[in-house]
């Protein structure tokens, strides 16, 4: 993956491209899914956890409050989709919600997050 360039807008095309990042409306998304809801919640926990660093500014910022928050919808989700979900979702949520809570552990440790 190449480094982002401080001077790159959104869309990371640069001051020459001058598009603001309006042409990644034309991305292709994901099919909407329970695993891609999860890892929505998912990378948001990990952020705020201060497990990655923060895209726009590059630095660790850990907010326990809102990676709490994170495990708590993730947690809403699991058990409101208890039943319904196929094995490979159960694996998905639950190694999400493992990792995300270790993270979250560590950091209220005061230690620093491990990622793989």
């Amino acid at each position: 993956m190449a480094e982002k360039n401080p001077e790159q807008d959104s869309c990371g095309h640069g001051d020459a491209c001058g598009c603001g990042g309006e042409h990644l409306q034309e991305m292709a998304l994901p099919q909407p899914s329970l695993t891609v809801l999860g890892e929505m919640l998912f990378a948001q926990g990990m952020l705020a956890a201060g497990t990655v660093p923060n895209p726009y500014s590059q630095e660790m910022e850990p907010d326990l409050a809102m990676a709490q928050f994170q495990i708590g919808l993730m947690e809403v989700l699991e058990e409101k989709t208890r039943g319904n979900r196929s094995e490979m979702e159960n694996k998905t949520l639950e190694e999400m919600l493992h990792a995300l809570r270790t993270s979250y552990l560590e950091a209220s440790r005061g230690g620093a997050p491990r990622t793989k």
